[in-house]
């Protein structure tokens, strides 16, 4: 901070800051699926208009 009070500089490529961007690149994915808006996974658009599509359902075992 004292070399660069106003964060000008982008430390986001520099090799001494992998691990931390790694790390919060993945937190920020997670919390993005965990937090995502699921309502429209299963439309999508054709030829005539909006399509409901479901995927092939799991029994589970037990």
């Amino acid at each position: 901070m004292r070399q660069d009070p106003g964060e000008f500089v982008n430390q986001a490529e520099s090799p001494e800051y992998q691990g931390l961007v790694l790390e919060y690149a993945q937190k920020l994915l997670s919390l993005k699926m965990n937090h995502a808006e699921r309502g429209l996974t299963e439309i999508m658009l054709g030829e005539g208009g909006a399509v409901t599509r479901r995927g092939p359902t799991r029994k589970l075992a037990g």
